[in-house]
């Protein structure tokens, strides 16, 4: 028996803005977002056998990937947090990204998430993953890998609360 430990990978996770100028909603997102430098939440990953580095989003067009060239063409990082996951939990994200690519985005969670900003709501609303925006996408993915607790509402994480959870600066998300 080895007591050797498993061969740890790399996952990101990433908070961006629109590059375009008209990207109306990315500054509204920022805006209710506690006024965040970043409107977007996504998901990269490089996989040597290809190699090629990928993001795993979720933007108006639904869940899908995109090569990291073609990202940064409309996207601004702002911050990137780099975890180590091993390859069984890199299977594991890679297997539920592919089974939810093509998914729709939810609009509609982006409507509650406003009122619940506005409001100061701490209810629960969303669609139980039917879609998702893409900071529910992110959450979601760290569920699955116990980095987050699962009874957390996905469907009302903001892009803000989530980095700051990563970022050990809120534990309550």
């Amino acid at each position: 028996m080895s007591n050797e430990k498993p061969k740890m990978e790399k996952m990101i996770i990433g908070f961006s803005k629109a590059k375009s100028p008209f990207a109306f909603l990315s500054y509204l997102i920022r805006w209710f977002d506690d006024n965040a430098p970043f409107s977007h939440a996504y998901i990269k990953m490089h996989t040597v056998k290809y190699d090629a580095t990928f993001i795993y989003q979720a933007d108006f067009s639904g869940c899908h990937f995109y090569s990291e060239k073609i990202f940064l063409k409309s996207h601004t990082v702002v911050d990137e947090i780099e975890l180590e996951i091993t390859k069984d939990e890199r299977d594991i994200i890679v297997g539920w990204c592919l089974k939810n690519s093509g998914a729709n985005y939810g609009f509609i969670n982006l409507v509650f998430l406003a009122l619940k900003v506005v409001f100061n709501m701490k209810a629960k609303f969303g669609d139980g993953n039917k879609s998702f925006i893409c900071s529910e996408l992110v959450t979601e993915v760290l569920k699955i890998i116990n980095l987050m607790n699962k009874d957390v509402c996905s469907d009302m994480v903001t892009p803000h609360e989530l980095y700051k959870f990563l970022k050990k600066e809120d534990k309550n998300v």
